[in-house]
Formats: structure tokens, C-alpha cells, sequence
């Protein structure tokens, strides 16, 4: 199927449905359900059926329950979005992005945010807020005073929870099973 300036629209509007918060569920690896963008109580099913191939590979093909699909017989942006969903998501879980390792500050490692260097950095007292005490430093050679940002500061949960459950949500994992992983973190 070759590409047509129709398609391209179509495609843009299939990343724009990706991009949209919960707009794609995902049921199985075969079958997901997109939200209409004319109706926020309908849903299109999409669903990846393989014909009868004996003895090869064989891809399958996308189908859509929305009248664009079905009336003319063409992708639409509802295939559009499950199949970039699919790509970031296999980007995603190849990278394994997702995961939180802060080392350890040591006195001689932090390094000033203004003049970049790590010489001459000494402790400057601590400051307190919600989440308790903060270590806050002070640069001898700018005079510049900081706190080390790990990124965390206004979540009300762990960090180590937090990247958990990002990185199980975009492993695909259900929610029942990421219930057992709550007590060991």
C-alpha cells in the first residue's frame, strides 16, 4: 500500500490519539481498544488477525472496528495509534529506560551547579521541609549555596515505588500483578 497524503493525515492523527492520556487499552497483544475522539463513551476495537498460511511467516493485518475502516477498507488512525503504541512501547522495554540509581553524595563527588567544579565544596548546614532533612552545600570558590535535586521533591511516595511502577507499566505488566511487588519495595 503506498503512501497518499490522505494517509499522512491519517498517521498524524493516529500520533495525536497516542499522545492522549488512557485513549489506548491494551487487552492483549492482539486486541486493543482506542477511544473515539468524537465520543468519550465510545471505543473501536482493533485487533490483528492472521489468515491461513501453511508452513511460513506470515504477518498479520490490523482491523478496525470504526466506519472508516470498514466503509473504505483503508488504515485508520485508530491502527495508527496501537501501531506507534506498539513501537514506543518496544523502544521502551529495550531500553529498559526506567530505574533509579542515585549514588551516594559524597563530599568530595558533589559537584556546584553554577561553576561546575567539584573542588572546595563543603556542607552548609541542613534545610527542613515535608520530606525531612536536606543536606545543603556550599561552593568556596563561587559562593554559591545548593541542595542536591534527585527529582523527587513534591511526590508523596518513594522514589524507589515511583520508578517501579513506571517501569512495570511500560513493561505491560497488569496491575494485579504489580500488587506483590508493593510489599517487597
Amino acid at each position: 500500500m503506498h503512501r497518499t497524503p490522505k494517509n499522512e493525515h491519517r498517521e498524524v492523527k493516529g500520533m495525536a490519539i497516542m499522545s492522549l492520556e488512557s485513549s489506548i487499552k491494551r487487552i492483549n497483544k492482539l486486541h486493543y481498544k482506542v477511544k473515539s475522539q468524537s465520543s468519550d463513551i465510545k471505543w473501536y476495537d482493533i485487533i490483528k488477525k492472521y489468515g491461513h498460511n501453511k508452513g511460513g511467516l506470515q504477518k498479520g493485518e490490523w482491523i478496525c472496528t470504526c466506519p472508516d475502516f470498514i466503509y473504505r477498507h483503508i488504515i485508520c488512525k485508530h491502527i495508527y495509534a496501537v501501531t506507534f503504541s506498539k513501537q514506543l512501547r518496544k523502544k521502551i522495554v529495550s531500553q529498559d529506560v526506567v530505574g533509579l540509581s542515585v549514588p551516594p553524595i559524597l563530599d568530595n563527588h558533589v559537584e556546584c551547579p553554577k561553576c561546575k567544579l567539584i573542588e572546595n565544596i563543603v556542607k552548609d548546614g541542613k534545610r527542613y521541609n515535608k520530606k525531612g532533612l536536606i543536606q545543603k552545600y556550599l561552593c568556596r570558590v563561587c559562593n554559591y549555596r545548593f541542595v542536591i535535586n534527585i527529582g523527587f521533591e513534591n511526590s508523596k511516595n518513594n522514589p524507589k515505588i515511583i520508578c517501579a511502577a513506571i517501569d512495570l507499566y511500560f513493561k505491560g505488566v497488569s496491575l494485579r500483578s504489580c500488587r506483590p511487588y508493593q510489599a517487597v519495595l
